[in-house]
């Protein structure tokens, strides 16, 4: 009898156990039950620290990136620096070119253009009756014409030792027009001038113990086929013989200061 006393307070407590989560499923499958329910989020796993170990793995990853990348770079900075020595070697090309160009350019100018000069006079007569006139030309030597637009001539007789005037005193011919008088090639144009008989024989003999010396000089202005202009200044001394300083013979001989003697 005891025995199943026991046995039956043994059985009652699982009895209800039982019956209590029967009635627990029962009311979660009911509809409408689960909207009285607060659903609970549970928490975010925490993110595991990035271990330092990786560290030297991205470390050597972007090194090599960059390594992989240099032959690449340094392939196109040799093309760059290959295109601006092409660029400097043809533009110093260009510009030897340039002035080699203008270099003939010049020198073709210079062999086909004007050239007016002036010939010396010839030596007036040692025993002249009257005025002694001295004639010289000037001739245009170039390979074209020469148009000339100013021409002059004087004579001076000054005393052993002194100078001539800084400036030339031309004595000037004319007027010619604006485009100028034609000279073409070889051509030829006279000047002169006429030393009185007195003046002539103190250069020849002195005068009073003194020595002179006569001067002839002119001035030609021209303009060649290019439209260039130009001037040619020519100065001659008279020496009347030789003589023991010296020995070169009667004639006219190039002399003066330099802004009696000038070309362009």
């Amino acid at each position: 009898m005891y025995y199943f006393i026991a046995l039956l307070l043994l059985i009652a407590p699982i009895s209800a156990s039982t019956q209590n989560e029967g009635q627990s499923v029962g009311h979660s499958n009911k509809p409408g039950t689960a909207r009285h329910e607060k659903k609970v989020t549970p928490p975010a796993a925490p993110k595991a620290p990035e271990s330092k170990a990786d560290a030297p793995t991205v470390q050597y990853n972007q090194s090599y990136y960059e390594d992989t990348s240099k032959p690449a770079k340094q392939a196109h900075d040799a093309i760059d620096l290959l295109n601006a020595l092409s660029t400097a070697v043809v533009g110093a090309f260009t510009v030897v070119l340039a002035i080699v160009a203008y270099r003939q350019y010049v020198a073709t100018r210079i062999a086909e253009r004007a050239w007016v000069v002036s010939q010396a006079p010839d030596p007036p007569p040692t025993n002249p009756e009257g005025d002694v006139a001295i004639r010289w030309v000037v001739e245009n030597r170039g390979r074209t014409p020469a148009w000339v637009t100013s021409l002059g001539s004087a004579a001076r007789i000054i005393k052993a030792g002194d100078e001539l005037p800084e400036n030339p005193p031309y004595t000037m011919a004319g007027p010619f027009t604006r485009e100028g008088t034609v000279l073409p090639p070889n051509a030829k144009a006279s000047r002169g001038v006429t030393i009185p008989a007195a003046n002539m024989a103190a250069v020849e003999h002195g005068y009073e113990g003194k020595e002179y010396a006569l001067y002839v000089f002119g001035i030609i202005e021209y303009r060649d086929t290019f439209g260039s202009k130009h001037e040619t200044r020519y100065c001659y001394r008279f020496k009347p013989g030789p003589t023991e300083a010296d020995p070169a013979p009667r004639d006219f001989y190039v002399d003066g200061p330099s802004s009696y003697n000038r070309a362009t």
